[in-house]
């Protein structure tokens, strides 16, 4: 699924990390052939710092499709995250409009952010009633949530299998509709918290991206580790 973004994109200097190997089958029958692939871009004209979608695809049962949009730190703005994975039996779901602030969660904040908070709690209604719950979020994760954030799971079986892309495009769709058109009154105090903020998430899903055991597994630690780094979490300073 491609999420629909805005025109005229500007590509990234640098090496986007990419990888394609091939690992034993367990049981001796052949090799598992696994890709993974990184594209990035920016819209620096809409307000939008980086954005990026990150695949692995195979004939293995360990299948991602991971989503994340940083605002420009200038706009008071959340960012965006949606993570698919396959597990042998269930998908494994998350999206949300991930809080930067206070202010990004709670529908008794300021009018920049309460009619996108109220339509995110109805898009959460509508696409959760249809899906199975995910269980508890990790203590450390759950500040990154909103109270309308999806954590749910869904058999791989199941017919009702796009209604996971059918939320991935709403909630995306929404994010891009509410997206300021102004930098933020703050000024340099603020976008200072803000840059501080995008660093110390990219920080900690560095540190604790919960499919990196598995691509460590597949394409060695050196290469994750780049991937987190350079690709899927970069620094915002950089």
């Amino acid at each position: 699924s491609r999420l629909h973004l805005p025109e005229a994109p500007y590509a990234l200097d640098g090496k986007i990390v990419a990888a394609s190997v091939e690992t034993p089958a367990k049981d001796g029958s052949g090799g598992v052939q696994v890709a993974a692939d990184t594209d990035a871009i920016s819209f620096p004209k809409a307000g939008l710092r980086y954005a990026r979608s990150f695949v692995v695809s195979g004939n293995g049962p360990f299948q991602v499709l991971n989503y994340v949009v940083f605002p420009d730190p200038a706009l008071d703005y959340p960012i965006f995250m949606a993570d698919l994975v396959s597990t042998p039996g269930q998908y494994l779901f998350a999206i949300d409009h991930q809080p930067m602030s206070a202010a990004h969660r709670s529908s008794d904040a300021s009018s920049l952010h309460r009619e996108r908070l109220e339509a995110l709690e109805a898009l959460c209604r509508r696409h959760q009633d249809r899906m199975l719950p995910g269980g508890e979020l990790p203590a450390a994760a759950q500040k990154y949530f909103t109270p309308h954030g999806i954590w749910a799971r869904q058999p791989l079986d199941d017919p009702r299998g796009d209604v996971l892309f059918e939320a991935l495009q709403d909630y995306f769709d929404l994010y891009l509709k509410h997206l300021p058109r102004e930098t933020d009154a703050a000024g340099a105090s603020g976008l200072q918290e803000r840059l501080a903020s995008q660093e110390e998430y990219c920080d900690y899903r560095r540190r604790n991206d919960p499919g990196a055991r598995v691509l460590n597994k597949i394409f060695g630690e050196a290469w994750t580790e780049q991937l987190l780094s350079e690709a899927l979490f970069p620094s915002p300073a950089r």
